[in-house]
């Protein structure tokens, strides 16, 4: 097995292995992305929805967007001291997007929603 390194920086790296199966190379790659630690959003209440899109699809799509989180601050819920079912500020985040189209069709994208800040200091 032969590795070369093109580049390395602090986000990404881009390297060519050569003398192993692709499989092994896949294998390889799904054990980091299980190792990359995220943070998804996993309950959506709807309050009130008049978009064409049902409730199930916007809750779907907005479970797809990556939240940044400052890994430091964050404590996993099995491991915060609150020991709460609803968690608390160090172990949840809560976020509220408001939109609405006041003229016409709005196209609401992924950085339109609080948690692509990356900020889990409050001031959101």
């Amino acid at each position: 097995m032969h590795v070369k390194i093109l580049n390395l920086n602090e986000n990404n790296l881009k390297l060519i292995v050569e003398g192993v199966d692709s499989s092994f190379l896949n294998s390889i790659r799904r054990i980091i992305l299980s190792e990359v630690p995220c943070m998804a959003i996993d309950d959506v209440i709807i309050l009130e929805n008049s978009s064409v899109m049902s409730d199930e699809f916007l809750s779907h799509r907005l479970g797809l967007i990556p939240i940044k989180t400052n890994l430091d601050a964050y404590k996993l819920p099995e491991e915060c001291e609150c020991k709460s079912e609803l968690g608390c500020p160090l172990c949840r985040a809560s976020f509220t997007l408001d939109v609405e189209s006041t003229e016409g069709v709005r196209v609401v994208y992924s950085g339109d929603h609080p948690g692509g800040s990356g900020d889990r200091s409050g001031k959101r």
